[in-house]
């Protein structure tokens, strides 16, 4: 499937709980430093703020994301797509590449409240910054 077929997938799914995950950097990380963290802290309250979604968990690690969150496809593409910008402004002003032109994410649909509890579980399992 190409990355135009998975956007219409993603914007064709309705309201729901979903585990979105961004693309790990194989090489580069997203956050750096301190600073860096601090600003993807403040970009998730943007993303509920300015789409729509309600976030439960999330977990910012040095090369990706997961969130937790409910909201539609529609409005989880668009919040990905803000997020990219903003990163990859971010690291440009701090002297470092962009995200790469085909940085993306999976959008998992959480059928019912055991997945929902197992995959705030997980995302917050991970080692902290």
């Amino acid at each position: 499937m190409n990355r135009r077929q998975e956007r219409e997938e993603y914007r064709a799914k309705g309201n729901g709980y979903y585990h979105f995950c961004t693309d790990g950097l194989k090489e580069g990380l997203i956050f750096n430093n301190a600073a860096e963290f601090a600003f993807g802290m403040c970009l998730m309250g943007l993303l509920w703020l300015k789409f729509s979604i309600r976030i439960y968990a999330f977990e910012l690690m040095p090369n990706h994301i997961h969130i937790i969150l409910s909201g539609t496809g529609e409005n989880c593409l668009m919040a990905f797509d803000y997020l990219k910008r903003k990163l990859s402004a971010r690291l440009l002003r701090d002297g470092y590449p962009p995200l790469p032109d085909d940085y993306w994410f999976k959008l998992v649909r959480l059928e019912n409240q055991e997945e929902l509890k197992n995959e705030i579980l997980y995302i917050l399992r991970n080692p902290l910054e």
